[in-house]
């Protein structure tokens, strides 16, 4: 069985389309996008699914269930 720390959360984050970019690159005309998201934008993602105020989130871990293409 897996342990789990006790204030743990885990979601699946998918999609078709998606522009993950570096702040450097949002500058100019073409924008270059990584292929997996960034640590912000899963803070993101996290913040908007639980949103609470009075709690930092901290991402640990990303697991790609996928290989890139």
């Amino acid at each position: 069985m897996h342990d789990k720390p006790k204030n743990s959360v885990s979601f699946k984050v998918y999609g078709r389309y998606a522009l993950f970019t570096d702040p450097v690159t949002k500058i100019g005309g073409e924008k270059c996008s990584y292929h997996l998201p960034t640590y912000e934008a899963i803070k993101g993602v996290l913040k908007s699914i639980y949103w609470k105020p009075t709690i930092i989130w901290y991402v640990d871990r990303v697991r790609v269930m996928e290989s890139l293409r």
